[in-house]
């Protein structure tokens, strides 16, 4: 029998381990691993264990739905569950939803930049809305009042699947210019309350080799102790002109292995032109 109630300090294991089934069906992570929850979501200022619902059926984690409050409203920061477990994930948040009457809306990255919970555990809601690939929630948000937002799409690049475009300017480029790599940078807003301690955060710049000056800038996180054909890396900010900033992310998806992820709609021309796909659609939502 199927139990709803809020997630206990013992489930934490079964999570992780219910979790890697999960996202081996979303074909984003080859393995879910518990430290990457404890430091990512459980362990942040934000979490609370009375804010967080799961599924239980058979000692077994079926669904998880994670919210977030501040003082002016809570927010469904990250849920998640098996493409067979979609009804449990449907009545946990069903429960979630009519519980907290607070509720009004969907996404982190617009709601509440600060409550730090992790990027790097993809799920079918997170911090950059709902992914509109699972349809199957589109009609419980609506039933509940709720209207889309906005929609954002999610770029990604398989290095094992595809080539990056490579053209005469990025050529003639190599000569006058180099990629330097910065390890020790100072993080932007979206970082707040210890976002990405946890990762590896590495800044790239392709730099003029005669003046020094920075031409093009991408900052990425990676998620450590990866296996070099699985690693899954995230690029949080593109910054620079053309053909540089083409030049830099094509250079960056030639000497990676695994895949690139890119939730840049700024950047799309440039992420689109080197080789990037729409793998997803995040969509917001909000109480009217």
């Amino acid at each position: 029998m199927r139990e709803i109630r809020c997630v206990r300090n013992s489930d934490l294991p079964l999570i992780a381990e219910s979790s890697g089934s999960w996202l081996g069906l979303s074909g984003l992570l080859p393995e879910a691993r518990l430290q990457l929850f404890e430091l990512g979501l459980f362990s942040k200022p934000s979490f609370e264990f009375r804010s967080c619902f799961v599924a239980v059926s058979d000692s077994r984690i079926e669904a998880l739905v994670v919210t977030t409050e501040s003082e002016s409203h809570t927010c469904i920061t990250y849920a998640n569950s098996s493409s067979e477990c979609l009804d449990a994930l449907e009545a946990t948040l069903i429960q979630s939803l009519t519980q907290r009457s607070s509720i009004n809306a969907l996404n982190l990255g617009v709601t509440d930049t600060a409550s730090g919970l992790l990027t790097h555990v993809p799920g079918i809601i997170e911090r950059s809305g709902l992914r509109a690939s699972f349809f199957q929630l589109r009609d419980l948000l609506l039933a509940h009042g709720y209207t889309q937002h906005n929609a954002t799409p999610l770029f990604s690049f398989n290095s094992e699947l595809q080539r990056p475009a490579f053209s005469r300017d990025q050529m003639e480029l190599r000569r006058t210019h180099a990629i330097a790599t910065t390890h020790d940078i100072v993080l932007p807003e979206w970082s707040l309350n210890l976002d990405l301690s946890h990762l590896n955060t590495l800044e790239l710049q392709l730099q003029n080799r005669e003046t020094g000056q920075p031409d093009a800038t991408v900052v990425l996180t990676a998620i450590p102790d990866g296996q070099p054909s699985q690693s899954t890396v995230t690029m949080h900010s593109c910054q620079g002109t053309e053909p540089h900033l083409s030049a830099l992310v094509s250079d960056l998806c030639r000497g990676h292995q695994g895949t690139l992820f890119a939730i840049l709609p700024e950047c799309s021309p440039v992420l689109q032109n080197v080789g990037f796909e729409i793998a997803d659609t995040f969509t917001t939502w909000q109480l009217d």
